[in-house]
């Protein structure tokens, strides 16, 4: 990571009425049941174990089929977001695809497959013969899918360019303390993104990223969405990022990203 921003979804808004039309993101036509149903095949198998060790299941197998982080291209931007906030983050995305040249990580689109994987594992391995779910064996399969999940957003945080934090009434509660430096999220992701952002080194030589894709954010049944636990979120290290920023990069590819660092992290760039 090279640099981490704080804006506020006001900007947003603002960029959208600057813009002529809404742009289209790079992956929205992708037909996510689709894409979920093709994955299925694989995941049953990974999830019974290997032959030569049956019911062990391959945790780094499993780990780079359902968070991959490949090498088929690069990112420069990684934008963290409240969901309630999708439509503004696949907007800010997709401006920033279209308008400025620029790779951008939005997971939105394969939401919903981390469900799939803990079910599966659930159903083979938590299932008890009256068909309810043993508690602790579905708590023990979680934290290992929650840990999987966690050094994947980890590395695409660390090998991504540059850090958005969309500011928004959903991603800090607590409306008062928005505008300050240290804010409450009840959102588990973005406290853990937050945190990651906060302590992951920043590198003052930008390098060659890895294309990552993941999947995350809706693992928690619906018998938990009741709880409710604040967590703190540090934004002291996050610049203000602005509409006006944001239109001064159209067409520059990464070299406007240099000149955001220059004008607002107040990094120098050094070359390769």
């Amino acid at each position: 990571m090279y640099a981490k921003f704080n804006l506020d979804i006001s900007e947003i808004h603002r960029l959208k009425t600057f813009s002529e039309s809404r742009p289209i993101y790079g992956i929205e036509s992708i037909n996510i049941d689709e894409v979920r149903k093709a994955i299925r095949p694989n995941l049953k198998a990974l999830v019974k174990g290997s032959t030569s060790a049956e019911n062990v299941i391959d945790g780094n197998a499993l780990k780079n089929y359902i968070f991959p982080t490949g090498e088929d291209g690069d990112y420069d931007v990684f934008i963290s977001y409240s969901h309630d906030d999708t439509d503004d983050a696949i907007f800010l995305a997709s401006w920033l695809e279209q308008k400025c040249g620029l790779r951008v990580f939005l997971d939105y689109y394969v939401w919903g497959s981390a469900d799939s994987l803990l079910k599966d594992i659930d159903d083979h391995y938590c299932k008890q013969k009256d068909g309810r779910y043993n508690y602790s064996r579905r708590n023990y399969s979680t934290s290992h899918v929650h840990a999987m999940l966690s050094m994947a957003i980890m590395d695409i945080i660390n090998n991504a360019e540059c850090c958005i934090f969309i500011n928004s009434g959903h991603s800090i509660h607590l409306p008062s303390l928005r505008k300050t430096s240290t804010a409450k999220t009840l959102s588990p992701w973005i406290y853990e993104e937050n945190k990651m952002m906060s302590l992951l080194p920043s590198r003052l030589v930008r390098r060659e990223v890895k294309y990552f894709s993941v999947l995350k954010k809706s693992i928690l049944s619906d018998s938990l969405d009741k709880l409710l636990m604040t967590h703190r979120v540090d934004l002291t290290g996050f610049k203000k990022l602005t509409c006006e920023n944001l239109k001064e990069m159209r067409g520059k590819g990464t070299s406007g990203l240099d000149e955001l660092y220059g004008s607002l992290a107040g990094i120098r760039i050094l070359n390769d």
